[in-house]
């Protein structure tokens, strides 16, 4: 039915995909549900149940394109780049209630952007502040999502 190590990889991956999207759906309706957009419910439940949705259907398909062709079986490798970016994510999680939305954001921004090779120092710094700051002014100023504010920010 499937092609060994590669295929078991990719069926694995999808089932965790899939769980993890299950998992999100179900505790995005244990949101906050107020009426940020007026009567069109765009409140913060709105988006993690969108991007949830989306995740459980596109997971399903995957699985399904999966079962359903017979293909060379993939090479998994990670990559020093994939490492640090699992763990900049891992410290984002870590410390995003500790440190505050804004300043872990950013140090995160700016780690990844050095991790993918982008060295500009200035231009790099600059391009983190615009990116916190857009995603501050849309999620906390325009609707009203509650960010951490952590110890320091």
């Amino acid at each position: 039915m499937f092609n060994k190590v590669g295929n078991m990889a990719e069926i694995i991956a999808g089932l965790i995909t899939l769980s993890l999207g299950i998992l999100w759906l179900v505790m995005s309706f244990s949101l906050e549900q107020n009426n940020v957009g007026g009567n069109l419910g765009l409140g913060p439940g709105f988006f993690p149940k969108l991007v949830s949705s989306f995740m459980v259907i596109l997971s399903a398909f995957y699985l399904v394109e999966i079962l359903r062709t017979k293909k060379d079986p993939i090479k998994l490798v990670m990559s020093k780049q994939g490492i640090l970016m699992v763990l900049g994510g891992v410290f984002y999680l870590v410390f995003l209630n500790i440190m505050g939305y804004a300043v872990t954001t950013f140090l995160y921004v700016l780690i990844s952007i050095y991790v993918l090779d982008r060295k500009k120092s200035l231009i790099d710094v600059v391009a983190a502040i615009l990116i916190v700051a857009c995603l501050y002014g849309v999620f906390h100023m325009i609707l009203r999502v509650p960010l951490p504010t952590g110890i320091l920010i």
